[in-house]
């Protein structure tokens, strides 16, 4: 019975060394993969973490934006467009008859907004009261943003909100919704809001 051939120790070493340096290479290749998923992870949890620090939308994003690019009339009998303002930012503020008196009362705090960020435009939806109504709320807080009239409320039903008041802010340039909020009654809560808006 013949030997088996025997393999030439050169031979050996040259095939140990491309097993090692195959397994090297796989290993590199694993390292990689989970450098890459790692990094990806990390990434994501930053950007959730940030949509919760703004506020993760909650509104329908796509009827919020086909809302902003529509043509509404306002209090005064105008028609306007919130999509084609030609700030930065839209603040939409949506409040109904059923909100509370000091969830109105955030309409003055609205006002003020222009004053520190020329770059965002307020405008209120005010829906289920007449242009009568509007106008005397206008007068009464002394506002000068837009009011957009929508008495039969199917304005207010198309954004599919959670509730009311509600706040929404849009980024013009780039089409996304950067921020919600719901109704802000005490001084406190007005305060964080308005830091928030500062930090756009």
């Amino acid at each position: 019975m013949g030997e088996a051939p025997t393999v030439p120790a050169t031979d050996r070493r040259a095939s140990t060394a491309r097993e090692q340096r195959s397994r090297g290479g796989l290993h590199r290749a694993t390292i990689l993969v989970l450098l890459v998923a790692s990094l990806l992870f990390a990434w994501k949890a930053h950007r959730l973490q940030t949509e919760l620090q703004l506020g993760a939308p909650r509104v329908q994003a796509l009827a919020a934006r086909r809302f902003i690019r529509n043509e509404h009339l306002t209090s005064t009998g105008q028609r306007l467009k919130p999509a084609t303002l030609a700030e930065r930012y839209l603040l939409l503020f949506v409040t109904s008859p059923l909100d509370c008196a000091p969830c109105r009362d955030e309409l003055s705090t609205l006002e003020s907004v222009h004053d520190f960020r020329p770059d965002i435009a307020v405008v209120a939806l005010a829906s289920g009261s007449s242009r009568q109504e509007i106008e005397q709320t206008r007068r009464s807080y002394g506002l000068t943003f837009p009011l957009l009239e929508d008495p039969s409320g199917t304005l207010l039903e198309s954004l599919q909100l959670p509730a009311t008041p509600w706040k929404i802010v849009f980024d013009l340039t780039t089409d996304r919704i950067l921020m919600e909020d719901p109704r802000s009654i005490t001084d406190d809560e007005k305060r964080a809001f308005l830091t928030r808006l500062s930090q756009l």
